[in-house]
């Protein structure tokens, strides 16, 4: 999902009154850096639900929960990505309405594991390590007055170390964390196999959105700077990537 020429598949002339979809924005030439408002964006498109998206950090100050994404459908305000899906599910359309039960019980590990432990090694390689930081850092506060980028950078990384560190993530060293990261792959890799899409489904469902947003944001310089030997390891897991970037359109529609 890159950002040169991003439109949602269904445009804003087709509903008038699109989801409204509230993420950072664009980053390493992905839609947003984010891969919780990825993974909200890939469902959108998989679903096929008009929505418009809304970039800038500035989003943070009106986010519910003091994060992002966040969404508004009307006069409904939605936060938290995992909530937010939940409310596409019911509300729109349900990518899961073919799984079994216990499909569905092992689609939700999955998207857990993601959301609780991987996203933290993301983290981790982005804010603690020196050569992910000196990649991100420039990317995130380059448009600050320069006056800022002298302040702001380290207070933000101050505080996200601190919060890494809290988790447990923190208190292991770059080699435990990067094992950590190749155990998950690994496993990512045996789950998907020769599949196209997860659980061997011949359509997307909701843990391909999942799984697709976050390999789509540790494809980054930053991430890779730390675990690009484990993608090269994994060869059908970039494979994957390319098999749901099929399914998605590379743009959207602005508010």
């Amino acid at each position: 999902m890159n950002t040169s020429t991003r439109t949602n598949n269904t445009t804003l002339a087709d509903s008038q009154k699109p989801i409204q979809l509230f993420g950072f924005g664009p980053m390493f030439g992905l839609s947003d850096g984010s891969p919780f408002v990825l993974k909200v964006e890939t469902y959108l498109q998989l679903a096929k639900i008009p929505y418009c998206f809304q970039p800038g950090i500035s989003n943070l100050k009106k986010a519910p929960k003091g994060k992002l994404p966040y969404i508004i459908d009307g006069d409904k305000t939605v936060a938290d990505s995992s909530v937010i899906l939940d409310y596409l599910a019911t509300n729109y359309r349900d990518l899961d309405a073919d799984l079994s039960a216990k499909e569905r019980a092992l689609s939700h590990l999955i998207m857990k594991f993601m959301d609780e432990h991987i996203y933290w090694c993301g983290a981790y390689a982005r804010f603690a390590t020196d050569k992910g930081w000196a990649i991100a850092c420039p990317v995130l506060f380059g448009d600050l007055p320069k006056p800022l980028q002298l302040i702001v950078p380290s207070i933000i990384r101050r505080k996200i170390k601190k919060k890494i560190l809290a988790q447990g993530l923190g208190l292991h060293d770059e080699t435990t964390v990067t094992k950590i990261v190749d155990d998950g792959f690994s496993a990512l890799s045996e789950l998907l196999g020769d599949n196209t899409f997860f659980l061997g489904k011949p359509q997307p469902t909701t843990i391909d959105a999942v799984v697709y947003g976050f390999l789509l944001a540790f494809s980054t310089p930053d991430m890779q700077a730390s675990y690009d030997a484990i993608w090269r390891r994994y060869a059908n897991l970039p494979r994957y990537i390319k098999s749901i970037e099929a399914q998605v359109s590379a743009n959207h529609a602005s508010c």
